[in-house]
């Protein structure tokens, strides 16, 4: 629903669902502001809405967005950034790719995700909510998809993760088995977000609740 007159909508495309890397890339191309045959430019806005979009996943199972990501989470934001326009220069007529030192970055991180991943899913609390069985686990943001992607191709017993992250102040809530709207889940704790992945902020008063009630038992 479009309450605004000066705006458009644009789900997708051609190319699959748009991301606002890809409204963005559009708008620059559109408007002379960038050149659309930059080759590494074109793949890099690909990359990153395939990864957005999550059809790197359920569309292409290609591993590239998501490596990127992996690099985005290794070398942080200001790093990432410095790098991308190193790379991403505006003659390079080659094709997006990896070099050997950032592959063994990727490397290393996937090694990390995989520890870290496996050492969540020990310390998993079980709860009934709102009539689903939840899986609590109080996690790092930066790991909330990766653990959801964890839970699901391990079919654990669950509905959906309900993944907190102290840190942060967040819920993030991801269904595990495909029937399960999480975006209802968020709404009903004062959050919002989409039917596979929603999310909700918490107080300090929360946080502290939260750790009494899941701490006591499994």
């Amino acid at each position: 629903f479009n309450k605004y007159s000066f705006t458009t909508i644009k789900i997708s495309d051609f190319k699959g669902l748009c991301s606002g890397t890809s409204l963005f890339y559009e708008y620059l191309v559109s408007n002379n502001l960038i050149d659309s045959n930059c080759k590494a430019i074109y793949d890099f806005v690909e990359l990153t809405r395939k990864y957005d979009t999550w059809e790197w996943k359920t569309k292409y199972n290609d591993e590239m967005p998501h490596e990127l990501t992996l690099l985005f989470d290794s070398v942080g934001c200001d790093d990432y950034i410095e790098l991308m326009f190193q790379k991403l220069d505006k003659e390079n007529m080659k094709k997006f790719s990896f070099n050997e030192l950032e592959k063994m970055l990727i490397k290393n991180k996937i090694n990390q995700i995989q520890e870290k991943l496996f050492n969540y899913s020990k310390n998993i609390y079980y709860k009934k909510i709102l009539g689903l069985k939840a899986g609590i686990v109080f996690i790092d943001y930066e790991y909330r998809n990766d653990l959801a992607e964890y839970f699901r191709q391990n079919n654990f017993d669950m509905d959906f993760a309900m993944l907190i992250a102290l840190d942060y102040g967040t819920i993030s809530y991801r269904n595990i088995k495909d029937n399960i709207n999480v975006r209802l889940i968020a709404e009903a704790m004062g959050g919002k977000g989409h039917d596979k992945a929603a999310g909700s902020h918490i107080s300090e008063e929360q946080k502290r609740e939260l750790i009494k009630v899941l701490t006591m038992t499994k």
